[in-house]
């Protein structure tokens, strides 16, 4: 409207803040004879704000234990109070322990933690330890909640493998033994690793002396020159035997050395076991 010589009106304009920071407000009046005037007032905004951040080992085998930390920030303006931090622990894993009195309940399968206050721009560090215990790619999420309503997640993908132990064992079933009666070797392949082997192959070497009968195993055998060798096992599962048997006679005296060899794909290097026998003359 008009406005007299002399006179002053105030104007107020409800404003709520969206968004925390230095911002400047700026106010133009005009008349109708082309009278202009702009002033201009700068206002601070004070607003609290939460980033939560997860680091941790991305591969862990089975049976291992790893330390995933949290990191909580306030990156705000104005302190956050009440805060509630809330760490999934992923099937994949088992729980160990919380630090900084972080709670875990079995059920949910959840760690939480309650941190009071958080100034502007401090940080504070959580941490949990976990074991591996099931093959496969999991996923960590963790949440943080402050009493003004603000939520921050984070998330972080890590994978569990398994390796493959073979042992290899050899028993002869007579020793000593007589010159051309029958005995047996039996050998044992087990796998005391967490993951499957695969193609599991064992031979088998006979010393000067002895004489193969058969050989019997998980998968067909081939013999010749001294040597029996088994068709592939595809894959051998943790925790299990695969059992071979190697039927001899000796046909003439003296100690006698019998070595298996096995290969897999699933370790470096083969493994080599030796039995040593006594044949005996009457």
């Amino acid at each position: 409207g008009s406005i007299g010589p002399g006179e002053t009106r105030r104007v107020r304009l409800a404003l709520a803040a969206a968004k925390g920071g230095s911002h400047e407000l700026k106010v133009e009046a005009r008349g109708d004879t082309e009278l202009v005037h702009a002033a201009a007032a700068e206002v601070e905004v004070i607003a609290p704000s939460i980033q939560v951040a997860l680091t941790g080992p991305g591969l862990r085998y089975i049976g291992r234990n790893a330390v995933y930390r949290v990191n909580v920030a306030n990156d705000g303006t104005a302190p956050s109070n009440q805060i509630r931090v809330e760490y999934q622990v992923p099937e994949g894993f088992t729980f160990v322990r919380a630090g900084q009195s972080g709670s875990y309940d079995n059920l949910s399968r959840a760690v939480v933690w309650f941190v009071d206050r958080l100034d502007a721009g401090k940080t504070t560090e959580l941490d949990v330890e976990l074991t591996a215990a099931r093959l496969g790619s999991f996923e960590h999420v963790v949440a943080a909640t402050t009493e003004q309503g603000l939520r921050a997640e984070n998330r972080l993908a890590s994978d569990i493998d398994g390796t493959a132990s073979l042992v290899l064992e050899i028993v002869d079933l007579d020793d000593p033994i007589e010159v051309g009666a029958e005995t047996a070797y039996e050998i044992r392949v087990r796998n005391d690793g967490s993951r499957s082997a695969q193609n599991v192959v064992l031979s088998c070497e006979l010393p000067p002396g002895v004489d193969l009968l058969d050989a019997k195993g998980p998968t067909e055998s081939a013999a010749g020159q001294g040597r029996v060798r088994f068709g592939a096992l595809p894959e051998l599962p943790p925790g299990k035997t695969a059992l071979y048997r190697v039927n001899v006679r000796g046909t003439s005296e003296g100690h006698r050395r019998f070595r298996a060899l096995l290969a897999s794909d699933s370790i470096h290097e083969p493994l080599t076991v030796e039995e040593l026998t006594r044949f005996y003359g009457e």
